[in-house]
């Protein structure tokens, strides 16, 4: 709150020039309220921090700005976390799975949510869609566990009352991937399927949740996203459910364990081009900001500690900038190991093309390709772990080759 307030946070959001902004995040989600603008049970995430929570109108007004999307992420679980008298783990003592509340608990739940869709519509604001609960097939901390039936009985209750107050709001559910994984807890259960088959077709889209480790890094990440889709669609096929309607993406990407600031930010990249290349429709980057000893602390966006631009940020705005909502285009060029091509044409014809170079050396790479005709120049720039290069003008016929920067990414934009 004290960075919108400040005008901290409405800068920040505009130099990367989002699609969407994700309220209140994850795990925190299911243990605040909206009305007070605090944490129901302090002995839970995000443990009742001082002056951090974000209010609703300030989230409101910080989307307006930002010329953002909303995704709203409802509460569908407090009322099964509100009597716990610590964080648990599956194991110890406290621990429960899949515990049901009374009716007059659920349905305060639902009111809430309910109330918090008129607040938006009172104050002019339409959320791109509400997000059904967060990572509910999971076995951990602060989490409460539902059967795959539980919470596609939930969702039915959500989606129902939001629509008497907005009818034309929109859902996503959430689930593993891949699409025919068991649940984490039940493992006789499977989660798509059961959870599609009741609320698939009040739904709009499918939430995923993934994080990487640096080991994991050099593979293409989008392509298990590839199978997912293959595989719902088999299985609508199958069960002759209609599953075109929805959309596959992810409101939670990002690293975690210990990769640096530079790795990450290369990873982003490549994350991103991954996604696109395999058909996702959609992709919201996590954290924001994190404590700088934090397990994400090397993959936030903005620095916690001096306010300043992560690398990612910067590969993030280029990348949103340059790619995001554009038809693919394919590159053929002749890549070294370590280096990646990603390209996209804008409506106007122009292309842009991108050249990421994980290497630790500079590569000279050859460029034999045809620029359409009518682009006679090219604005080239770099982004990299200690700097943004201004943009270098090179006329399109002059420029055969190019050396690229040890851990760097080349974005080359016809004019």
């Amino acid at each position: 709150q004290a960075h919108f307030e400040s005008g901290k946070l409405e800068k920040q959001i505009s130099g990367i020039k989002p699609g969407l902004l994700r309220y209140p995040a994850g795990t925190a989600s299911q243990n605040y309220d909206w009305r007070s603008n605090s944490v129901i049970n302090p002995n839970l995430f995000p443990f009742n921090p001082d002056n951090e929570l974000l209010t609703t109108d300030g989230y409101i007004e910080t989307v307006k700005k930002s010329g953002a999307k909303g995704i709203v992420v409802v509460d569908i679980t407090s009322a099964h976390l509100k009597d716990r008298l610590k964080a648990v783990n599956k194991g110890q003592p406290g621990y429960a799975v899949a515990r049901s509340v009374s009716d007059a608990d659920e349905q305060a739940m639902i009111d809430k949510a309910v109330e918090w869709a008129k607040h938006f519509k009172a104050k002019g604001f339409s959320p791109a869609f509400y997000e059904l609960g967060n990572e509910h097939y999971l076995a951990f901390l602060d989490y409460m566990v539902f059967t795959p039936e539980m919470y596609a009985a939930k969702c039915k209750r959500f989606i129902e009352a939001i629509r008497t107050v907005d009818p034309d709001a929109q859902f996503a559910i959430c689930g593993p991937a891949p699409f025919t994984k068991e649940h984490y807890y039940y493992k006789d259960m499977a989660w798509w399927p059961t959870v599609l088959k009741e609320v698939g077709a009040d739904a709009n889209r499918l939430v995923l949740h993934s994080y990487w480790r640096p080991e994991q890094t050099q593979k293409n990440i989008g392509a298990c996203y590839k199978d997912f889709r293959e595989q719902l669609n088999a299985w609508g096929a199958e069960n002759k459910i209609n599953v075109d309607h929805l959309k596959i993406g992810f409101t939670e990407w990002g690293g975690r364990g210990g990769m640096g600031e530079e790795t990450y930010g290369l990873f982003v990249f490549r994350v991103l081009a991954d996604m696109a290349n395999e058909g996702i429709d959609y992709a919201v980057e996590w954290p924001f900001r994190w404590p700088e000893n934090g397990e994400f602390g090397h993959t936030q966006l903005i620095n916690r500690r001096d306010e300043s631009r992560t690398f990612a940020y910067r590969v993030l705005a280029h990348w949103v900038r340059h790619f995001s909502g554009r038809k693919m285009a394919a590159v053929e060029l002749d890549l070294p190991k370590g280096v990646t091509a990603f390209a996209a044409v804008g409506n106007d014809g122009a292309p842009v093309l991108a050249l990421v170079n994980e290497n630790k050396n500079t590569v000279k790479l050859p460029l034999n390709l045809s620029w359409p005709d009518g682009f006679q120049t090219l604005e080239i720039s770099e982004v990299s772990v200690s700097r943004v290069w201004k943009k270098q003008s090179r006329a399109a016929k002059d420029l055969r080759s190019i050396n690229l920067n040890p851990r760097s990414i080349r974005i080359i934009q016809a004019k």
